[in-house]
């Protein structure tokens, strides 16, 4: 039989190679979208500040879009909105930004458009802390725009106000977070990231732990299983002629015919 280790080791090795240089994209967070809309809240106008309370589901934050009303005008003026997020008790500010009404979206802001705001670099937040969007105009009520929200959708951890007044439903926005591109062998760490992303530092230990054992397994396995296949494999060697008959070749016949005679 011929050794077919060499070639199944090297099979096994192009695998392993392609698969650990393959493209993928490594989602940093689930994002949110929620575009559905029912009910727009009292007009953003001076006086009046509308809030959205929502728990973070990734790392880097790359965009915020609100889905505005704007009572099939154009409208003029400004609108500020401002992201936070609660540390250690208090309302920490992430980003504040203001937006011409006007330059909202083109040339125009039109009903039933998301406002979107892009932060570059990406915003370093913390999974399953809480965060807090809020907009607001300095404007007078005919210049006011509305946020559209959906009254029937409701989740863990979203909070909707009108001046700190809660509300029945959710705001229509929606949040993206990075995600990141490369081979697989690069993206180890944001793979990692993204698999823990909301466990406990003792978790993440007992899992780590537990791949390491699987990992190991599978080497000692595959290890017992080549080291087989090698004994299966290793051609027979015979036994070299001894000295008395490497002189005397005759003398082995002589021994082969005493023990059929026996045999007979």
């Amino acid at each position: 039989m011929k050794p077919f280790f060499p070639l199944s080791a090297l099979f096994g090795l192009v695998a392993i190679a392609a698969i650990a240089l393959m493209s993928v994209s490594v989602p940093g967070g689930d994002d949110i979208r929620i575009a559905n809309s029912g009910l727009p809240s009292p007009t953003i106008a001076r006086g009046v500040v509308v809030t959205q309370e929502f728990p973070a589901t990734g790392k880097d934050l790359t965009s915020l879009a609100v889905l505005l009303g704007t009572y099939k005008g154009v409208n003029q003026g400004q609108i500020i909105l401002t992201l936070a997020a609660q540390r250690e008790g208090n309302w920490q500010i992430l980003a504040t930004e203001t937006l011409a009404k006007e330059t909202l979206a083109k040339e125009t802001l039109r009903d039933d458009t998301f406002a979107t705001v892009t932060f570059t670099p990406p915003l370093a937040v913390q999974a399953s802390e809480l965060l807090r969007l809020t907009l607001q105009s300095p404007d007078r009520l005919e210049n006011g725009v509305a946020w559209w929200t959906s009254p029937d959708v409701s989740r863990p951890g979203f909070l909707l106000a009108v001046n700190g007044q809660k509300q029945m439903g959710t705001a229509s926005f929606a949040v993206t977070y990075t995600h990141p591109t490369g081979r697989l062998f690069q993206m180890v760490g944001p793979i990692w990231a993204r698999m823990t992303l909301f466990l406990d530092p003792g978790w993440r230990l007992i899992l780590l732990l537990g791949l390491a054992t699987v990992v190991t397994t599978i080497l000692v396995v595959g290890a017992r299983l080549l080291a087989g296949m090698r004994r299966v494999t290793r051609p027979r060697v015979d036994s070299p002629p001894s000295a008395d008959t490497r002189d005397n070749p005759s003398s082995a016949g002589d021994h082969v015919s005493a023990d059929l005679r026996k045999e007979g």
